[in-house]
């Protein structure tokens, strides 16, 4: 049996920009990823993987308040969150 981490295998473990659904560049700080354009066969693949276990991996985790409406709230009482700039950093 394969590990849990071989959807990971060759992208870089929790790589930033895999799990933002982007290519890495050459600004990132991520070592012997194949999460590359020249790559993006792999790349589809380990995608259509994870999403076949989690359809909503790839999804925002911050919703704007215009999007609020389309998401079913948990309860009754659920208010939408004030649309809030976070800025994305790498490390």
């Amino acid at each position: 049996m394969k590990s849990k981490d071989f959807l990971y295998y060759d992208l870089g473990v929790y790589c930033p920009c895999f799990s933002a659904y982007g290519y890495c560049s050459q600004n990132c700080h991520c070592t012997n990823c194949k999460n590359r354009e020249y790559y993006e066969d792999f790349v589809e693949e380990r995608v259509d993987m994870i999403k076949m276990k989690n359809p909503r991996a790839f999804d925002p985790k911050i919703v704007r308040v215009q999007d609020a409406s389309e998401i079913e709230p948990h309860s009754s009482n659920a208010v939408p969150m004030p649309e809030v700039q976070v800025p994305r950093t790498f490390v």
